[in-house]
């Protein structure tokens, strides 16, 4: 198991450096195109955005964030959105880790950072100077399992557990 950033890990499985990606991946005709994908894992649910403690209120609305500078983890559902949903004079800026973009939010180096509600509520259980925007994104996604081109990730699942199973046998 290897730890990256989320868009290493999107080339590392395109490429075939590694054999499997398990993170918050989405179903897209271009990723299909260079690996395969599982069904669905898991769904995110709620998406909202990390604010300042008091300024939650004020974020009410999509409108809300014109002009407003917010960031989300790059290659994620959270950057979809924030493109797509927010207005255009909304400037997006791409983090490569979620505590990065927290502690951009909470210097006021940005106005939000876009996360998933799973992501968000284990911050704010950390974080008492943070808040949830009241505006939500609208979000029908899930999350898949991506594998190297040519194998499924249900067979890099058994040949895994095969392997760990061989070496604890021991």
């Amino acid at each position: 198991i290897q730890p990256m950033a989320f868009d290493a890990c999107l080339a590392a499985v395109g490429q075939g450096d590694v054999d499997m990606m398990v993170a918050g991946l989405t179903y897209d005709d271009n990723r299909l195109a260079r690996m395969e994908l599982t069904g669905i894992y898991w769904n995110e649910g709620d998406q909202g955005v990390l604010v300042k403690k008091g300024a939650g209120a004020s974020y009410n609305s999509a409108e809300s964030f014109a002009g407003k500078t917010v960031a989300a983890q790059n290659g994620t559902n959270q950057q979809i959105m924030a493109e797509e949903q927010l207005p255009e004079s909304t400037t997006v800026e791409l983090v490569t880790k979620i505590p990065d973009g927290v502690n951009m939010v909470k210097t006021g180096r940005i106005d939000g950072l876009v996360v998933p509600k799973t992501v968000y509520d284990s911050i704010l259980a950390e974080n008492d100077d943070l808040e949830v925007a009241d505006f939500a994104f609208d979000f029908q996604g899930c999350n898949y399992i991506a594998s190297v081109k040519g194998l499924s990730p249900e067979e890099v699942f058994r040949q895994t557990a095969q392997n760990a199973r061989a070496v604890y046998q021991l």
